[in-house]
């Protein structure tokens, strides 16, 4: 046999190798799911052993206890970061919340008093009895100014919606309601005082009548000289002084 039969002979030699490799590693592959999941190996002379180094998983996505336990403690450190911050930012909300339903409250009380000569609402108002209509009761209004009705038997001091001043200029809707309202049990306000009165908002309102734009028995009709009177720059009084 010459050189070039010689070097042929070498290279049908060498291409069968990796064919039969490549079968041999193909029947491994093949097996390897089954075996793992039995807990078994093929080792390189092609005999099935258990495998007693690591048990096999149940399954390609299971997680060992370890891993989970981990896992866990992960979240919950990402959760205690974060909930001081989601807390702030709920209690800046409500205070958002808040300062815009005064605002809307403030702006129509403004247009009360640009239609009723500059005065504020009194702190009560007068209804008529529900049985008799020839009598007229008494109804607080510090705490509903405006809302919805309250219920009873708050209803029996507390005023309607229809007699309440601010309702035609801000009308009853959860902009009278304050989301930290809780209530007032000693008063037995429950659960909140806008879901018993319609309104969270108290109206300050002093035992001064006068200022007010009510009417009072004891009010005197004509100022005293000894309240302060305000002149406008450059006026003159009748003596001809500033």
């Amino acid at each position: 046999m010459g050189r070039r039969g010689r070097g042929n002979a070498r290279r049908s030699t060498f291409n069968v190798q990796p064919s039969t490799f490549n079968v041999q590693r193909t029947t491994v592959e093949a097996q390897s799911p089954k075996l793992k999941a039995q807990g078994k190996f093929q080792d390189s002379s092609g005999q099935i052993r258990p495998n007693v180094g690591r048990p096999a998983r149940r399954g390609a996505g299971a997680f060992t206890l370890i891993e989970l336990l981990v896992v866990m403690a992960i979240i919950g450190i990402l959760a205690s970061m974060m909930l001081p911050s989601l807390s702030g930012a709920k209690e800046q909300a409500h205070q958002i919340n808040c300062v815009s339903n005064l605002r809307q409250l403030g702006v129509g009380l403004q247009l009360y008093r640009d239609d009723h000569d500059f005065r504020f609402p009194p702190k009560t108002v007068l209804e008529t009895h529900p049985t008799s209509p020839n009598t007229w009761v008494s109804k607080d209004l510090q705490f509903g100014l405006g809302g919805r009705d309250p219920v009873f038997p708050l209803s029996t001091w507390s005023a309607l919606a229809a007699s309440r001043p601010l309702n035609p200029y801000v009308a009853p809707s959860p902009v009278y309601r304050c989301m930290r309202d809780r209530g007032q049990t000693a008063l037995g306000i429950v659960p909140s005082n806008y879901e018993a009165l319609g309104s969270s908002y108290h109206y300050n309102a002093g035992s001064l009548t006068v200022p007010q734009g009510a009417v009072s028995a004891n009010a005197p009709s004509t100022p005293r000289r000894d309240w302060p009177v305000r002149r406008k720059p450059g006026c003159r009084n009748r003596s001809g002084t500033s």
